[in-house]
């Protein structure tokens, strides 16, 4: 009996030594490439109002994120009409800003999705711009890039996409607002920025 149960330990103690395999999610992690794609820091500490962002004071006030034209404002969470208290940038401060990120840990050669959430602008009376007058672009500059435009009902957020392939470990993400002169600081809303490997 005592041999049995020494046998059965000893079987025990063998299995557990034998590794497991890693599954495919831990062996290939996809980590999300983009700083701060939710638009949450800094946090706008009233939900109904925003934060506006400037060519002067981005390195305050967003991280990870760069204003490079005119203006964005940094909607907060009941303003966004996101939900989940999401916070989203609206590309049309004052006027069409111009957003960037830098992004490094590429590897060249690989293909890569930035992906997004949009909207039609949520500011009370941007309604009445039609979504069509608030297109952007969005580019890896040299690389790739298209033109996008939100559709249906303010607080519809819809996901869009580009798909390039890397030439270097670091490029630049742009997004530029494209909105017409008609109420020119109505614009697209946008949040949830990713960049990963595609597939």
């Amino acid at each position: 009996m005592k041999r049995l149960v020494r046998s059965i330990a000893l079987l025990a103690m063998a299995m557990l030594a034998v590794p497991v395999a890693a599954s495919p999610a831990q062996a290939a992690p996809n980590p999300n490439l983009i700083r701060n794609g939710w638009f949450s820091d800094p946090h706008v500490n009233d939900p109904g109002s925003f934060e506006r962002l400037t060519t002067t004071n981005y390195r305050e006030k967003q991280n990870g994120w760069r204003v490079e034209r005119n203006d964005i404002d940094v909607f907060g969470t009941r303003l966004a009409q996101y939900g989940q208290s999401r916070q989203a940038a609206n590309l049309t401060g004052s006027a069409p800003g111009i957003l960037s990120q830098n992004v490094t840990g590429l590897e060249e050669g690989e293909r890569y999705v930035v992906s997004w959430e949009t909207s039609p602008d949520t500011w009370p009376g941007c309604e009445r711009k039609p979504a069509s007058e608030q297109g952007f672009s969005v580019s890896i500059p040299r690389v790739a890039g298209n033109n996008y435009t939100p559709f249906g009902q303010p607080g519809n957020y819809t996901t869009q996409s580009l798909e390039f392939t890397a030439n270097d470990t670091e490029a630049e993400l742009q997004i530029i607002s494209q909105s017409s002169n008609n109420w020119a600081d109505c614009g697209a809303m946008i949040t949830n920025v990713q960049l990963r490997r595609a597939g």
